[in-house]
């Protein structure tokens, strides 16, 4: 049971105390961690801040966030207000724009690994923002695991990550098929051996993403069948720094088939076609089970989903 519960019964209905500036100030906290922070994306001072977050744990008669330090970090209690809070606001935003008519409006908040951020997706927030220009995206780019946690924290509305998951608080959709691409520069020595085994490019010299990344692991999953190691020279957050590694000569590199089509094409670099690197791959769109979808996720999600594999 809460540990201060308060009654606000009248005539058999209850009082309603809560407002929703007291639920965008909570769940702004529980997005960024502090309540300076979240003071600052809602142009609030910190003590009004501060004082709509202790109204709000009064009025609910439960803490909703524990101390780490100088972090805030949700209580049981405060878990199960976040989605409903957060559903509830987006819910008041619709009622907001119930008189613009049929546009689309409001800010999307998306998380998506490097590969789909630099290729499929970015592709479609740019389509789907020219139809409807009163829709802002905010499009964070990280590993799986980081896109995981934030979607899962409702940081973000939706995610989009290089494999499936089958975690029990997400709802999943499969998205669009990729494959791995080993590639080097035109001068290197292993574009004159194009369609050679996996073994005989370990031996190489590699430019690849940091360990998170899941086509490093599926990279590193298939290597490990082979060798025991990989002799990685350069490795990098950023997908434009592992090419420009790999195009400056010396090294091979492996990514997303689908973020190198451009250099394939205009020759900068060098697809080796390895036979035995067929490993499929399948993106999933993620989001917060029980969630409330307003009218912009829903239509950005049927937007990308007609996105042909």
């Amino acid at each position: 049971m809460p540990n201060r519960v308060r009654q606000g019964w009248r005539s058999g209905r209850r009082r309603i105390r809560i407002t929703l500036r007291q639920l965008a100030v909570f769940e702004a906290i529980a997005r960024c961690g502090s309540i300076a922070k979240a003071a600052d994306e809602i142009a609030l001072s910190q003590s009004a801040a501060s004082m709509a977050l202790r109204d709000l744990e009064a009025h609910l008669g439960v803490d909703l966030f524990a101390r780490e330090g100088k972090r805030l970090l949700l209580s049981d209690y405060g878990r199960q207000v976040q989605a409903r809070a957060s559903s509830l606001l987006r819910q008041a935003e619709e009622l907001e724009k119930l008189t613009a008519g049929d546009e689309l409006v409001g800010r999307l908040r998306l998380g998506a690994t490097p590969a789909l951020a630099h290729s499929a997706l970015s592709e479609a927030c740019g389509r789907f923002t020219r139809v409807h220009p009163g829709v802002v995206i905010d499009l964070s780019v990280a590993a799986s695991i980081d896109v995981i946690a934030k979607v899962h924290r409702m940081s973000l509305d939706m995610g989009f990550i290089g494999s499936p998951t089958n975690r029990s608080d997400l709802e999943t959709r499969d998205w669009i098929d990729d494959r791995l691409a080993i590639f080097c520069a035109p001068d290197h020595p292993c574009a004159r051996r194009i369609g050679a085994c996996l073994t005989k490019l370990l031996a190489e010299d590699w430019a690849l993403e940091k360990a998170m990344s899941s086509e490093r692991i599926s990279l590193t999953m298939e290597a490990l069948k082979h060798l025991s190691s990989i002799r990685i020279v350069f490795e990098s957050d950023s997908i434009d720094a592992v090419k420009a590694a790999v195009r400056a000569g010396g090294m091979i590199g492996c990514l997303s088939r689908r973020t190198l089509t451009g250099e394939f094409a205009r020759g900068e670099l060098i697809d080796l076609e390895v036979p035995d690197l067929d490993v499929p791959r399948r993106a999933t769109i993620i989001w917060k089970k029980d969630s409330y979808q307003g009218q912009l996720q829903s239509a950005f999600l049927d937007f990308v989903g007609a996105i042909e594999g």
